[in-house]
């Protein structure tokens, strides 16, 4: 039972380290254990769940919009894109710099992060 409890109390809790990401979560109950699927990574089997939460709208109305009260922007205002902590963290700031200049996203800093990176 305890088990049972700190598993559903964890995805909840937060290392402080990470405060600044203001993130939200989406925490998902299994219905069965064969709702989890598996991605192989260099690090072993990563479990991974596919949630549907709705069709992309690619378009949107004017009327639609409007109900949001604004339009919406043409890019989202990015100032700053963390990596890590992990193992690949330098390869992964060069990737993120190649996708923000495939979408046209100049003067975004590129930081890795401070935080150690733990191994198993």
């Amino acid at each position: 039972m305890l088990l049972w409890r700190a598993t559903a109390a964890a995805p909840i809790m937060k290392n402080p380290a990470f405060a600044e990401e203001q993130e939200w979560r989406l925490i998902h109950m299994l219905q069965s254990k064969w709702d989890v699927r598996f991605l192989p990574k260099p690090i072993g089997l990563v479990p991974y769940v596919e949630l549907r939460l709705g069709a992309p709208q690619v378009n949107p109305e004017p009327a639609q919009l409007a109900r949001l009260g604004r339009a919406l922007p043409d890019k989202l205002p990015i100032n700053v894109l963390w990596s890590g902590p992990g193992r690949a963290t330098d390869t992964s700031l060069l990737a993120a710099r190649t996708l923000l200049e495939q979408f046209n996203y100049d003067g975004v800093r590129l930081e890795a992060s401070k935080i150690p990176y733990r191994v198993g």
